[in-house]
């Protein structure tokens, strides 16, 4: 490390003498620049990418006069992919702002690290940040294999009583390029926004909603075979979206809905009892059958509950389907979207204020709506929590208090096709 320099001035009859000190660089004793040399995995292509997790990298460290930094450094080395720089996964599958792991350096130098990288997908990159001076370096990047749609839908902890909000995708881009095993990636349903892709080599987790933000291309119909999909993850009331999706049609080959698989089947009991059965078969087509329940209930009591049926019916199309037996409780039933208040046409025309307590069966793309809304403040702004502010009547996640999930989901009705009177 150079130190610097101080000049003396001559004294002289005229003078008064003295020294001139050269001002310290701002950088000076700071690490400057780093490099980080990755020495294995292969790189890789994305034609050919590399599945090994074990990483070993060099990392340099240098002063302001680009000699290796001459005092101790503590360096964090992140991954780099989907867009956003990630550390250690926590709780919910996502990933914090603490380091995969923390290196001490001496001498500006430490040689072939070895370590295990943390799952990631696509384009990746190792990062190291330096304490100090918070200096950057990143790895050649190295390409791992993209993620299936089951990757992207399967939460961390399928038990675990906030599943349907948690998922290791939230805010990032991802591509899906390849199906599970020997399946394909087919269009399943089209609406009038958004369609959905089903992995006809899954089983659990197979499909998933690509939101559009308008009419979809004609060429998307069900059986498109589909080369890959590009977009962001996003959450949105626990139901996993694709937003502003770039969608590669392989139009070598005709629609074949044949190809798709049948629907998964449903039960009443279901709604209530087996969320983990519903969450697997978010953006599926299922089938579910039961009466169909009132619209529009007289409300002479102000049943708030009541007028929720009635607001569902007139704003968005979406009347419940219930149990012969049990009912048509809160929750005991499925929300039925339709595309239009009447479907069909005479004599099997489906008007559900026309057929209350009918029977049914409903097919359509299941939606979940039981995530995680924010607790907000006074304000309407989110409540903030961590271990010493516990979140009060919720669960506090990554710092910010959630109200409780609930288990809601509604099957969203393609057309007069999807409905079978009974």
């Amino acid at each position: 490390m150079r130190i610097p320099s101080l000049l003396c001035l001559a004294i002289t009859s005229s003078l008064v003498g003295g020294c001139v000190r050269h001002q310290e660089s701002p950088t000076y004793g700071l690490v400057t620049t780093m490099e980080l040399q990755l020495l294995s995995p292969a790189a890789g292509s994305p034609d050919a990418p590399n599945t090994s997790r074990d990483a070993t990298f060099s990392i340099t460290a240098r002063d302001e006069f680009g000699d290796p930094y001459g005092g101790d450094a503590n360096i964090d080395v992140y991954l780099s992919y989907g867009g956003v720089r990630t550390g250690v996964e926590v709780e919910c599958g996502a990933r914090s702002d603490a380091p995969i792991e923390t290196l001490q350096v001496r001498g500006g130098i430490i040689q072939a690290h070895q370590t295990k990288l943390p799952s990631a997908f696509g384009q990746t990159s190792i990062w190291a940040v330096e304490h100090g001076s918070h200096v950057v370096a990143a790895s050649d990047p190295i390409y791992f294999p993209n993620p299936t749609i089951p990757n992207l839908q399967t939460p961390p902890d399928v038990l675990a009583p906030n599943a349907t909000f948690c998922t290791s995708f939230e805010k990032k881009f991802v591509t899906v390029d390849h199906a599970t095993d020997a399946g394909e990636l087919l269009i399943d349903s089209v609406f009038g926004n958004a369609v959905t892709i089903t992995d006809t080599g899954g089983t659990d987790f197979r499909s998933v909603y690509l939101f559009t933000f308008g009419r979809p291309s004609s060429i998307l119909k069900p059986g498109q075979r589909i080369k890959r999909f590009s977009g962001n993850i996003s959450k949105f009331i626990g139901f996993t979206e694709v937003n502003f999706p770039v969608i590669e049609a392989d139009t070598t080959v005709m629609p074949d809905p044949a190809k798709l698989p049948p629907p998964i089947k449903l039960t009443i009991a279901d709604r209530k009892n087996n969320i983990p059965k519903l969450n697997a078969a978010n953006s599926s087509v299922v089938e579910v059958s039961g009466v169909v329940c009132p619209t529009l209930q007289p409300n002479p009591n102000n049943d708030a509950n009541i007028q929720s049926v009635i607001d569902q019916w007139v704003k968005y199309s979406t009347f419940s389907l219930g149990d012969p037996v049990i009912g048509c409780g809160a929750f005991d039933s499925y929300s039925i979207q339709l595309p239009a208040k009447v479907l069909g046409n005479p004599p099997n025309q489906f008007d559900p204020t026309m057929l209350v307590a009918k029977p049914v069966t409903i097919r359509g793309m299941l939606k979940n709506s039981s995530g995680q809304n924010p607790v907000l403040d006074a304000d309407g702004n989110p409540t903030k929590c961590d271990d010493k502010t516990p979140c009060a009547g919720g669960t506090c996640a990554l710092g910010l208090c959630k109200k409780s999930p609930y288990n809601f989901w509604t099957v969203s009705v393609r057309d007069s096709a999807d409905i079978t009177q009974q």
